[in-house]
């Protein structure tokens, strides 16, 4: 309902996002703490719950800790998969978001 009434989210055809600021500040925190509670069976034993949190809200302010304790061979699957999940929540989600699919069948319409 806050997206939709500052106008940073259109509820027409379907949910679109149409300021990405909005997506980082808004979305991405409960997003980030719902594919952290998804990650920490895979990591419990590599990283802890709050730096798994840390790090997909923010990658860049805690890459460089991250990467001297992710060094090892576990490391090595768990950086692959924090990657992927950073990946997801910063680049992907909201492009996908963000585009209108509008579907036109010819004549039928």
């Amino acid at each position: 309902a806050l997206g939709l009434k500052q106008k940073a989210l259109q509820a027409t055809p379907h949910l679109v996002i149409i300021s990405k600021s909005f997506y980082m500040r808004q979305m991405l925190p409960p997003l980030a703490d719902w594919t952290a509670l998804f990650l920490d069976r895979l990591l419990c034993d590599i990283i802890t719950a709050s730096e798994l949190r840390s790090f997909l809200k923010s990658p860049t302010a805690f890459a460089g800790a991250l990467a001297k304790k992710l060094r090892d061979s576990e490391g090595q699957f768990a950086m692959k998969v924090l990657n992927l999940a950073v990946t997801w929540l910063h680049s992907l989600v909201p492009h996908v978001l963000s585009r209108v699919h509008r579907v036109s069948y010819g004549l039928l319409t």
